[in-house]
């Protein structure tokens, strides 16, 4: 694909686009422009590489330039809009494309004149919570849409003048967007209210009296729906929302930001004692997260959906993170000192939590047929050196201050583990947690020279030889791996991949909610990147020998090769009494 030179014009607002231009892999040439010539300055210095234009008319001007992104006031949109076209350039305009009809029709005829692309830049539908309820439209979880209704609440008092009394549906995009996506067919047919009074200065500009304005809609399929907008003199913190009504189910999003939307559920009918339905179904009621979707965006531009900046992790095994890039990653996220400092990482050195990067390396506690210790082999010398450097260096906390601290969930979910290592089982935990703020995701192991492993944990059903239940023992088992067992262990999501492999392709949707599905694939795809442990009769005897040497390496009292030499020599001794 040929890359566009492009120039962003408008510095305000659209600086927060500039660096996301800079970094994109379809921009070639990137140039700025801005009224103040210090914000232009300001932007190209911190690029380090875009083109300062000095008037707007340069822009129109130069042959070079492909497409202009406009960010400027709302008056000017039309105009400026016009003239990027006619001069032969694709355009993107901030919301509102325009204030008055025969400026619409004017651009809508410039496009087909000249051919070039024009789009409004409407942000509304590319929020998590569009991204969730259209997957969950697709997936039919809501039944028939029965009604939909927007709004948009924004205080625009000491703004810049052109907002001064501006008509609220002047600028209602972003309440109104997403309802047409959601419904999928165009307005044909809007009744307009205003309401309230503003104070008389606000009045003169656009010759508006109301602070707030609403619309009933008609869509073009029947359905019907709403939007609110205010701007002036009405109390409401700012929020850009969206309610969809459904015959199963309807998503109301939150009316404070900080919290999680709202899903409501009808349920199958209670029943009275003589089995008669109840008036009324019941409903059940739970906020849900909105999940994660910054996979839907090119690599080079993900870290600029995260406030920290650092870029979101690969969802795919095969092009997770590597080694040197995870513990770049660790020293980012390390923050603060004393009790209230943030580790990037927690490095467990134990030999079954620290095996998804011994596999990575291509190592294993024991050779391939378990007669053998393989500790002081190159794969677990380097494993050993890279974990507790992590831990000398600062990103992870070391044995003292762990032993000190909470468990390491409780860590991870009060912010003072940037990273950790654990199991699908956890993410029911972190799912309900998210109401309290947590914000977390799912990216595979970082992958050394053997490519990114992680580890199965492998148990049986048994019924003992010496049982005297076998014929009910049989029962119990026939019904755990059956489908109903299938279903309610699925959505329960706290037993091992294994046992939610089965019932993936019937329950996928319905498992792990709080996962976008690039991140339940990370889950269910870890199977094919995994290597079953072995594990002794004798395992506890083996693993309370190897972490009395693994803390005198973590201490330094002795070097990684001469503790795994030495600990080798013990697992050989365990484990031939083990294969007896």
């Amino acid at each position: 694909m040929k890359q566009l030179n492009v120039v962003l014009a408008g510095l305000g607002f659209g600086a927060a686009f500039a660096p996301i231009y800079a970094a994109h892999p379809d921009v070639g040439a990137f140039g700025v422009f801005d009224p103040n010539p210090d914000l232009a300055k300001a932007m190209a210095a911190r690029l380090g590489k875009a083109k300062i234009y000095q008037s707007f008319d340069r822009i129109l001007n130069d042959p070079s330039v492909d497409a202009v992104h406009l960010v400027s006031p709302i008056p000017r949109h039309a105009e400026q809009t016009l003239a990027v076209l006619n001069a032969g350039k694709h355009c993107a305009c901030t919301v509102p494309m325009a204030i008055k009809f025969e400026d619409i029709e004017a651009i809508c005829r410039a496009v087909k004149k000249t051919g070039k692309s024009y789009c409004v830049m409407e942000t509304a539908v590319y929020t998590t919570h569009f991204f969730k309820v259209q997957e969950m439209l697709r997936n039919g979880e809501f039944g028939v849409i029965q009604f939909l209704r927007g709004a948009h609440y924004q205080d625009m008092e000491f703004w810049p003048g052109y907002w001064q009394g501006l008509p609220p549906m002047f600028y209602g995009t972003h309440a109104i967007a997403p309802l047409l996506m959601l419904a999928g067919s165009p307005i044909v047919r809007v009744r307009g209210l205003g309401s309230g009074t503003m104070r008389s200065e606000l009045y003169k500009q656009y010759g508006n009296p109301f602070p707030v304005e609403t619309a009933q809609l008609e869509f073009a399929g029947g359905l019907k729906g709403e939007v609110t907008r205010s701007l002036f003199e009405t109390a409401h913190d700012y929020t850009e929302q969206f309610t969809l009504y459904g015959s199963k189910k309807s998503f109301e999003w939150q009316q404070i930001e900080d919290e999680q939307p709202v899903l409501h559920t009808l349920e199958a009918p209670r029943r009275d004692a003589e089995g008669k339905p109840m008036r009324g179904l019941p409903v059940k009621t739970e906020r849900i997260p909105t999940g994660n979707y910054h996979t839907l965006l090119p690599e080079e531009i993900r870290r600029f959906t995260v406030k920290s900046g650092i870029p979101y992790p690969s969802t795919d095994w095969n092009n997770s993170w590597t080694l040197d890039e995870f513990k770049e990653i660790a020293k980012k996220l390390t923050k603060g000192t004393g009790p209230n400092k943030q580790y990037g990482f927690y490095a467990n050195l134990s030999p079954e939590r620290s095996n998804s990067f011994y596999y990575s390396a291509g190592g294993d506690v024991f050779s391939e047929d378990h007669t053998v210790c393989t500790l002081d082999q190159p794969p677990m010398i380097a494993t050993y050196t890279w974990l507790i450097d992590m831990i000398k260096e600062g990103y992870a906390p070391n044995m003292l201050q762990t032993t000190r601290a909470p468990p390491n969930d409780q860590l991870f979910m009060t912010n003072k583990l940037g990273m950790y290592l654990e199991g699908e089982w956890q993410i029911p935990v972190y799912a309900e947690a998210m109401e309290e703020g947590l914000r977390w995701g799912v990216a595979p192991i970082p992958r050394d020279v053997a490519g990114a492993k992680t580890v199965l944990f492998l148990d049986d059903y048994t019924v003992f030889t010496s049982s005297k239940y076998k014929e009910e023992a049989w029962k119990l088992i026939s019904f755990l791996i059956g489908p109903e067992a299938e279903e309610i262990i699925a959505l329960d999501q706290a037993f091992g991949m294994l046992m939610h492999l089965p019932a993936q392709e019937r329950l996928r949707d319905r498992m792990f909610t709080s996962l976008s599905n690039d991140e339940k694939d990370v889950l269910f795809n870890s199977p094919q990147h995994a290597i079953a442990m072995y594990f002794t009769n004798n395992w506890a005897e083996m693993l309370e020998a190897s972490m009395k040497v693994i803390d005198r390496m973590t201490m330094g009292e002795v070097s990684v090769v001469d503790g795994l030499g030495q600990l080798k020599v013990t697992l050989d001794e365990l484990n031939k009494a083990n294969l007896k």
